[in-house]
């Protein structure tokens, strides 16, 4: 008979084998990130359009600058300093919606090379132009009013929201998810 202290027990459990076998050893280097889904292409290219509406939005707003800020301070009663100060706020806002541009094409290729970081990015950036996109929606009947140019800014403006909208619901999709997460 054997004591419990005894290292010979054949019972002693620390002394049996695993039950089930244990699972092989894999080298980082040969897994493998997941195939790129088409929804993250597709949101990808929608990513892609809207920097082109914003850069085509940019510049014929640039355009037609004049017209845009005499229309306003006509319909807002505006007077000389005020008109000139909007001039400038519209300058301004020009070369930031440029700089936007160039900041979402470079997170949209982040995006598409499964950095997840990229797309929470786009979604929170993608989220706030909405919000202002929708705020901007007030502006279409000044748009409309200073002819063709401004009715096409206006109908790029509601383009873009369809567009960025789109390209957050694709990256979200359930293909697109395993693939941030795996990549």
């Amino acid at each position: 008979m054997t004591s419990p202290q005894d290292p010979q027990d054949p019972y002693d459990p620390a002394r049996q084998p695993p039950p089930y076998p244990q699972a092989p050893q894999v080298d980082p280097n040969t897994v493998q990130a997941p195939p790129r889904p088409k929804s993250v292409d597709t949101a990808f290219m929608l990513w892609m359009a809207s920097v082109v509406i914003g850069i085509v939005s940019s510049l014929l707003s640039l355009i037609s600058q004049d017209a845009i800020n005499e229309e306003s301070a006509e319909r807002l009663g505006a007077t000389a300093d005020q008109a000139e100060a909007g001039a400038a706020g519209g300058t301004l806002g020009i070369v930031i919606g440029l700089v936007i541009a160039v900041i979402l094409a470079g997170l949209a290729f982040a995006m598409r090379n499964g950095a997840n970081w990229a797309r929470i990015v786009l979604t929170v950036l993608g989220g706030i132009g909405l919000l202002f996109g929708l705020l901007g929606l007030l502006t279409l009947p000044v748009y409309f009013a200073i002819g063709f140019v401004g009715a096409l800014i206006g109908l790029l403006q509601i383009a873009s929201l369809a567009v960025i909208a789109a390209a957050i619901v694709f990256m979200f999709r359930a293909e697109s998810n395993h693939y941030f997460r795996y990549s």
